[in-house]
């Protein structure tokens, strides 16, 4: 009786990773080819796949879900739909002290405030995603939102000059990432603020 409800409970949880992990990849797979081809097809996958993963019940990647999720949905002109679930993987997040790419998060929701004129918001958001990344250690992820929140204020015409100096001394501290394209936009807007 033991060894049958041993060997039930393995193949019940073999199953279910298969299948979490089958929409994982899917997830991963239709991004990748959301990134490389944006059109609507691509974002509708990504967003069937965000939601059959999210039906498997894991929530250990939910802020990367969110994320590829919420790009899709911005993408598709959901952006109502998209800023709220941002701030669910956001409370989500916080509720199981998964911090793991919130930082992107907040940026994202900084990207999307910009597309709908809420520049202060905007701000804001790119801001937070600057400091949580910071206490982080996340140089990446604080790259890319000191370059989201340089172009906005460019954009606006508003004040970069302590940005470029907090861009500067991140990107020496990168020294082994030059070849990026997150690098090499940072050096791009550090000479559009220059002028």
């Amino acid at each position: 009786m033991l060894f049958r409800s041993a060997t039930e409970a393995v193949n019940l949880s073999t199953l279910e990773g298969f299948s979490m992990w089958r929409a994982h990849t899917g997830l991963y797979q239709s991004y990748a080819k959301f990134s490389l081809e944006s059109h609507k097809a691509n974002a509708k996958e990504v967003v069937e796949y965000a939601r059959l993963f999210r039906q498997t019940g894991s929530l250990v990647t939910d802020c990367s879900t969110t994320f590829l999720l919420s790009s899709a949905l911005h993408y598709l002109d959901h952006t109502d739909e998209a800023l709220n679930e941002i701030d669910c993987g956001l409370k989500t997040a916080d509720c199981g002290r998964l911090g793991v790419m919130k930082a992107e998060l907040l940026r994202l929701k900084g990207e999307i405030l910009a597309s709908l004129d809420k520049d202060e918001a905007a701000d804001r958001a790119f801001r937070e995603a600057i400091q949580l990344a910071q206490a982080q250690g996340a140089r990446s992820l604080q790259l890319r939102a000191i370059n989201s929140l340089i172009r906005h204020r460019i954009a606006h015409q508003r004040e970069v000059e302590i940005l470029t100096e907090e861009l500067h001394k991140l990107l020496d501290s990168m020294h082994s990432q030059h070849g990026r394209p997150e690098f090499e936009l940072a050096r791009g807007l550090l000479l559009e603020a220059a002028q």
